[in-house]
């Protein structure tokens, strides 16, 4: 048998032991008339409630009232007493409150309650005793005092549903299985008794330990200063499901409320025992300076279903500890098959707010949960969760932490995690969210996440992340910060405003779709490591530095830390305007990555539309208008990484990047810049075609430009360096420029030109770099 099994076979026969003979101790009177009886030490029917009780029960049933009228000064019984049946044991007095003070904590009690004490004299037996087969009987009124035995409680309720109201239950100093109350259904019975309105403290033990079977309802009590390896204000052991209710439950050396998940013998703890178990909703409860607040974890071995909710839409409960005290999880649920926890106002505990662990589904909603190391944190194969409607802020981490891996947490996650339905995450220490699971797949919609100190959401591992119309705002680096090979789809979303871009991506394919993404400090989307990734439908504008860019702004290509080409991005139909403030980059500034950039409107950014690098494949129907400013920004412009994400552009690009059906008009230098050096072939017609450039080079009302129609024009015509034109590569359109007013003499080119324009060479290359000297200014983007 296992060990814990054995110490609860022991406890039940060594009650069960001392019920009986109490029971068959006892002189069994026919009924007779009920009769009340009052006990004070002079002038009264008896001077013992020992006694009083006896004859009570004897005569059928009544009440047994205690103490002197009038009294002023406490009056102490030492002795132990049994309840039965239809016996009600009452102090003498009306329910008068006054204060009562135990160290440094004050509160009220009744004047009546404190004025009569039962004392057990520090003997190794229960102060009151409710064996088995008592079902209605009450305690109303007492302090209950002063034990020292082991496995033993202040009250033993073993069967049956008595009222205990208005008492004080105080010094117990036995070991072992000990506390204030303890309740236990011995055979068939279920017992239910009424704990209510009672001070329970100074014990070693639970305040009120439920055993397996206890139905009880419990509610508001006061109770701290249990102690001891059980010492949980309320504790739950077995197959339990009482009713807790608006207790104030505090500085207790374990749980505030739960089984003891990390007892020193092992497990121990709740039991569905093969069936169900489900645990009336634990609500209206203040908890704090335990240990922790609310725990409830499966025992070892343990099958069946366990359910159990925590607050409701009605009333949540208050849990809590200091800033400056390592107390663990507000709530930690370990091994439970379906929680709720609703409605709660949870904060300052040194570990998370909420601690789930092998969890089958959970529900957290509406709840306020900060000031902890975590807010929500998932280890240890929970299956599924969905967070909504919550306020999680000012957690020292993370505001939810999908996975952990650090000592004291079993490693692990939730594989399916929802986090939705407006969610408040914000001001937290590090990410709003954090994903660490590696097999986890993760949904987030429709949540304000704001003002964290890193990212707004941070993936470090996960197998698949949605993130979709969310606002993603201010965070300390990222909006969004993807490091792991997952799948990861950004939709729909407000970024703006983070410290460090709105999306940093360093690893994982995915989709970045519809979302708005503007005044970020390093930029819209930034590409720092190999991935693949289709960028398409989003507006990105005001960023400080690039609207989508790889590596960072250093030297030699610096800041994208894999193999150029690695990263392969699909850049298509993207509004993409107002990027560079800083003068860091540009539009869409892609020197590291391959793939195409396709069908995207780029304008009036500060350092350029498009620059790309030897590995994108294609660059078509794209509109580039109004780039660049200063004297520096081409519309399309070719650069080799040699230099800065600032300077010139340089190098010579590889043929067979196609280059059509572009607009590129009004940029403050080149339309297009693509320098293509001696020692590689011109590119053919099929991959420089169809562009339409207009009004580049600083084009004004009045402008400079100079030379004979085409070539010799610079402001007519700069579709590559080094090459001449191709057919239809300069299409006029009336609808494009107002021909009276056309400086540029654009014209239908009735043919076009040659596509058997002649070899570049160095004698007739017009456009070759060193035909302008120095550092080119016409063509710096």
């Amino acid at each position: 048998m296992h060990s814990m099994q054995l110490k609860k076979s022991a406890l039940l026969t060594m009650l069960c032991t001392f019920f009986f003979s109490l029971c068959g101790g006892l002189l069994i009177i026919s009924p007779a008339l009920a009769g009340d009886k009052s006990v004070c030490p002079l002038g009264c029917d008896y001077n013992s409630i020992w006694d009083a009780v006896i004859q009570v029960n004897s005569e059928g049933g009544g009440t047994v009232t205690v103490g002197t009228p009038g009294r002023s000064t406490a009056e102490t019984y030492y002795e132990t007493i049994p309840l039965f049946e239809g016996v009600n044991v009452v102090s003498e007095g009306d329910d008068t409150e006054e204060s009562y003070t135990d160290g440094t904590y004050s509160t009220t009690a009744l004047k009546r309650a404190k004025l009569t004490i039962i004392n057990g004299g520090g003997g190794a037996a229960s102060v009151v005793r409710c064996p088995k087969g008592t079902p209605d009987t009450s305690l109303d009124g007492f302090t209950i005092d002063n034990i020292n035995g082991a496995d033993t409680f202040l009250i033993t309720i073993g069967d049956g549903s008595p009222t205990i109201i208005n008492n004080i239950i105080r010094n117990n100093q036995g070991s072992g299985h000990s506390g204030g109350i303890g309740l236990q259904g011995f055979g068939a019975g279920v017992p239910s008794p009424r704990i209510e309105n009672n001070l329970i403290h100074n014990v070693y033990g639970p305040g009120i330990g439920n055993g397996p079977n206890s139905q009880a309802f419990i509610k508001s009590n006061t109770i701290w200063d249990c102690y001891g390896d059980e010492g949980t204000g309320i504790g739950l052991l077995g197959k339990t499901f009482p009713t807790i209710e608006n207790n104030t439950i505090f500085e207790n050396a374990q749980a505030g409320i739960g089984s003891c998940y990390r007892h020193p013998n092992g497990s121990i703890g709740i039991e569905a025992m093969g069936g169900t178990l489900t645990i009336p909703t634990i609500k209206g409860n203040t908890i704090y300076n335990n240990k922790a607040g609310i725990v409830l974890a499966r025992a070892e071995g343990d099958s069946g279903t366990i359910n159990v909710i925590i607050g409701d839409s009605s009333a949540g409960n208050e849990i809590h500890g200091t800033s400056d005290v390592a107390y663990w999880a507000s709530i930690r649920l370990e091994g439970l098959t379906e929680a709720t926890i609703e409605n709660n106002y949870i904060h300052d505990h040194f570990l998370a707010g909420i601690s789930l662990g092998d969890m089958a589904m959970t529900t957290i909603r509406d709840n306020e949960i900060s000031y902890n190391q975590a807010g929500i944190e998932f280890d240890s194969d929970c299956l599924n969760a969905t967070v909504e409607n919550n306020e999680i802020h000012h957690n020292n981490k993370a505001g939810i932490n999908n996975g952990v891996e650090t000592v004291g947490h079993p490693v692990g996650g939730v594989d399916s995690l929802i986090v939705q339905n407006n969610n408040q995450i914000y001001l937290n220490g590090e990410a709003g969210i954090a994903i660490k699971y590696v097999t986890s797949t993760n949904t987030i919609g429709h949540n304000i996440i704001r003002e964290n100190g890193k990212a707004g959401i941070q993936v470090f591992k996960a197998a698949s992340i949605t993130v979709q119309d969310n606002q993603i705002y201010k965070n300390g680096r990222a909006g969004i910060r993807n490091m792991w090979e997952n799948s990861l789809t950004v939709t729909g979303n407000d970024i703006y405003e983070n410290q460090r871009g709105g999306i940093e991506i360093r690893n994982g394919t995915g989709t970045i779709a519809q979302n708005t993404i503007n005044q970020n400090q390093h930029g819209g989307i930034g590409i720092k490591k190999a991935c693949d990734f289709e960028i398409s439908e989003n507006q990105i504008n005001d960023n400080l530095r690039g609207g989508i860019h790889t590596g960072e702004n250093m030297a030699d290509g610096g800041g994208f830390m894999d193999a150029p080409g690695s990263a392969i991005l699909t850049i298509t139909k993207n509004k993409v305007y107002g990027n560079g403030l800083s003068s860091y980059g540009g539009g869409i500034d892609v020197r590291h990555a391959s793939g195409i950039i396709n069908n995207n409107l780029v304008y009036e950014n500060h350092k350029g539309g498009i620059r790309f690098g030897d590995d994108i494949d294609e660059i078509v129907n794209n509109t580039v208008v109004g780039n660049g400013e200063s004297g520096s920004g081409a519309g399309i412009a070719y650069d080799d990484l040699t230099g800065d994400v600032n300077a010139s552009p340089t190098g010579c690009a590889p043929t067979g990047i196609e280059i059509k059906n572009n607009i590129a008009t009004d940029n403050e230098m080149a339309g297009i810049f693509v320098k293509i050096c001696s020692d590689n072939p011109c590119p053919s017609s099929l991959e420089r075609d169809f562009n339409l450039l207009s009004r580049n080079f600083g084009w004004d009302d009045n402008p400079t430009c100079t030379g004979t129609f085409p070539q010799s024009n610079q402001c007519k015509f700069q579709q590559l360096a080094g090459c001449s034109a191709y057919l239809n590569e300069i299409i006029a359109d009336p609808l494009f420029v107002d021909s009276d007013n056309d400086d540029y003499h654009l014209q239908s080119i009735s043919g076009g030109y040659s596509a058997n324009s002649p070899a570049k060479g160095a004698g007739d290359d017009e456009y070759d770099m060193g035909a302008y000297g120095g550092s080119d200014p016409i063509i710096t983007p």
